[in-house]
């Protein structure tokens, strides 16, 4: 019988996340790829946005703006991204990806875009689009908080929630 610990969602989700974090990161270094695969979001939101602010690319990945600062702060210690003082805002910094990285990061699409090939292969293999179901889920949420379900769910914790 599994336990509350083998069945608690937040914890699967974060070993997922680190699985194919590292997994990625794997197929990098096999495939020669001289970039961070954790930095992934940072380059595809650079490349569609050209050049963006770290609220910018926070509002696109879905990422804290303090990570998405952390993770920019990597990339232009590596050369990958270049910054400059935002011509219409000189309170902020507009971020680029470095012209010098264009192949690195032209590979990186690509093995992105076939990755979304292997993943909707192991999403046939399961029986479930993941994908998909994380969005339905963000979603769910952003309608009724996981304390606002929890509440209807056990009633008890209404009566404490609304001590607080």
């Amino acid at each position: 019988m599994a336990t509350l610990l083998d069945r608690m969602f937040g914890l699967k989700a974060k070993r997922l996340a680190d699985v194919t974090g590292q997994q990625g990161r794997d197929a990098y270094d096999a495939l020669g790829i001289k970039v961070d695969a954790k930095l992934n979001s940072m380059i595809l939101g650079l490349m569609e946005l050209e050049a963006a602010t770290s609220t910018e690319l926070a509002r696109r990945t879905g990422l804290s703006r303090q990570l998405v600062e952390s993770r920019i702060r990597q990339l232009e210690n590596a050369g990958q991204v270049t910054s400059e003082v935002d011509p219409a805002d000189a309170r902020r910094r507009l971020y680029r990806l470095s012209k010098s990285y264009a192949l690195s990061f032209a590979a990186v699409m690509d093995v992105m875009t076939d990755f979304e090939d292997v993943y909707d292969a192991l999403w046939e293999e399961i029986g479930v689009d993941v994908s998909d179901a994380i969005s339905r889920l963000e979603r769910a949420l952003e309608r009724s908080s996981l304390t606002e379900r929890l509440c209807q769910v056990h009633p008890k914790y209404k009566k404490q929630k609304e001590k607080v």
